[in-house]
């Protein structure tokens, strides 16, 4: 599966070459990895959360998918891209994105 998903540019890993695969998967590494999967198009021009900036690695993934209605943040405004995705909120995730 991992090879496949990094055949198709879904999954890239870390920059030292690894994948890691027992490491938990962020909710920034989430949204590229839906955003890769899905034939969306990049859309960055709704307002943002307040705290993913353009400088962000994720900033297109997940701005895009917040554009298209496809996720959604907290309360406050905030996206919180380096909090853990645990399963309920992946399955949203994909949910949202089929």
């Amino acid at each position: 599966e991992i090879t496949s998903l990094k055949c198709n540019n879904i999954i890239s890993g870390y920059s030292d070459g690894t994948y890691q695969p027992k490491n938990p998967v962020d909710r920034g590494a989430m949204a590229k990895f839906i955003f890769n999967a899905s034939s969306l198009t990049e859309d960055t021009a709704c307002n943002n959360f307040s705290d993913v900036n353009q400088g962000d690695p994720f900033y297109t993934q997940i701005t895009s998918l917040k554009c298209q209605g496809i996720i959604g943040g907290y309360p406050d405004g905030t996206y919180q891209p380096k909090n853990i995705v645990d399963r309920g909120a992946m399955a949203k995730f994909i949910d949202n994105a089929r």
